[in-house]
């Protein structure tokens, strides 16, 4: 035997507000829900708007509600209207209309009608009206003050504030320019700069016009500043006295003279700055000096070699060299240039150009003086510049004396070691002798003679028959 129980699917729904009107709260609502058939029942809570417009953000907690059969439940509803600025300013209030939209997980029979919903939105409070009619008032203003200032411009304007350039070299001085529109204004201009180069502030006074410094050039030259259309005036080319290499910052302010204008601009200074960089000088640059050979011997040649870079800058080439107890080698060897053209036709020989660099080799050097001596070479540039590029060889040198050396010793003009002399003739003995710092003596004679002479002796039996220097 088999009983049928009909399916009941009855569900009842209530929903009752708890806040419908509110100014900036949220409006609350209570749902409840009874499951008054004979199976269980999987809902999913939603809302939709009764209203062209959908004004209003909700939220419900739980959003997902599961009842047995013949259980309630209760689901917490909260609606926030939006956007902001639809708030009514006064009146009624703006009404917001909603409805329940429930779906059911299972896709079950629900009821034909579901609970409606209204939210009322409160006008603002007087004071907001207030405020809003406030600022309108001050966007006029502000329209009004933006249309005078167009009407009514700043009488000066200090504009175009530059250097002639912005990279320059050392000794190049720097030059500036600018544009003052509606000059008459103007009550005197100051120059300032910071830098390397210490600079009192320059002053310009204007109370009389344009000042001399700047209202005149020297002769047959155009004055620094010209005035165009009787209101502008354009100054160039105004020279600062400054040259010395560094980074600088100028700054030119414009004071207003006393006016008898609204909004008095008698303490109001315009002022625009301009940056410059005063490079080095690059002048002629020793990259490499060397020697041949680390020792050598009196009456010998030193051999040097350089490089220079920019030789087109090059003036003058010095070698100097120095004994260990500091005393001088000579005279500097000094080689001239022109252009970086070289003028001793010697060294023209042994050196070559390329890639902007002097490269000589083997240059001679006679070794004159005995010790140990370091050299050094500078280079002298022909643009005025007052650095030296110098390079001292990696070591010192040493000069040996000559080795002691007995070049010839001669009787009547014969190296022969013997000789058969007649009585009553003459000898004559002459004799070379090489070395540094010798003494040299005539044997058996004992006396000290020149290291290159010649003597003359009767010969007789008194004769030696053996001499020796």
């Amino acid at each position: 035997m088999y009983i049928q129980i009909p399916t009941n699917y009855r569900l009842d729904i209530e929903l009752n507000t708890i806040l419908g009107q509110v100014s900036r709260s949220l409006g609350k609502y209570e749902l409840s829900l009874a499951n008054q058939g004979n199976i269980v029942r999987e809902l999913i809570l939603n809302l939709k708007s009764r209203d062209e417009e959908e004004l209003y953000t909700y939220k419900f907690d739980p959003t997902e509600v599961r009842l047995l059969p013949n259980r309630g439940a209760v689901a917490n509803l909260t609606v926030k209207p939006k956007p902001w600025w639809r708030r009514p300013w006064f009146g009624a209030g703006l009404v917001v209309n909603f409805q329940l939209d429930i779906k059911d997980q299972q896709n079950l029979p629900l009821p034909n009608t579901l609970p409606q919903g209204t939210l009322v939105w409160k006008p603002r409070p007087w004071w907001q009206f207030l405020l809003l009619i406030l600022a309108i008032l001050g966007l006029l203003g502000g329209i009004g003050f933006i249309i005078w200032r167009i009407l009514n411009p700043d009488p000066l304007r200090l504009e175009n504030f530059s250097a002639n350039d912005s990279q320059i070299t050392e000794g190049d001085e720097v030059a500036l320019n600018w544009e003052i529109h509606q000059y008459k204004q103007l009550k005197k201009l100051v120059l300032t700069a910071k830098g390397s180069q210490p600079i009192q502030p320059i002053t310009y006074d204007f109370s009389n016009g344009i000042p001399e410094p700047l209202g005149k050039g020297s002769v047959n030259e155009i004055p620094p500043c010209q005035v165009q259309d009787k209101q502008e005036l354009i100054c160039s080319n105004v020279k600062t006295g400054v040259k010395t290499k560094g980074n600088y910052s100028f700054e030119l302010q414009a004071f207003y003279r006393n006016g008898i204008q609204m909004f008095s601009r008698n303490n109001q200074v315009a002022a625009q700055t301009t940056q410059v960089e005063i490079a080095e000088k690059p002048i002629a640059s020793v990259v490499n000096f060397q020697l041949d050979k680390p020792q050598y011997t009196k009456g010998e040649n030193i051999l040097f070699s350089w490089t220079i870079a920019r030789p087109l800058l090059l003036s003058l080439l010095q070698v100097v060299g120095n004994a260990d107890d500091g005393t001088s080698y000579g005279e500097p060897v000094s080689y001239k240039f022109n252009q970086g053209n070289i003028t001793d036709p010697k060294l023209k020989k042994l050196c070559t150009q390329q890639n902007q660099q002097l490269q000589c080799k083997n240059v001679p050097l006679v070794a004159n003086k005995v010790g140990n001596f370091a050299f050094e070479i500078k280079a002298i540039s022909n643009n005025g510049s007052d650095k030296i590029s110098s390079k001292k060889a990696e070591s010192k040198i040493t000069i040996l004396p000559k080795p002691f050396k007995i070049v010839y010793f001669k009787i009547n003009g014969s190296e022969q070691p013997n000789l058969v002399l007649n009585e009553g003739t003459s000898a004559i003995l002459s004799w070379r002798v090489e070395g540094e710092n010798i003494q040299v003596k005539l044997l058996p004679y004992g006396n000290d003679v020149p290291a290159v002479g010649s003597t003359k002796f009767p010969v007789n039996q008194a004769f030696p028959l053996k001499s020796d220097c």
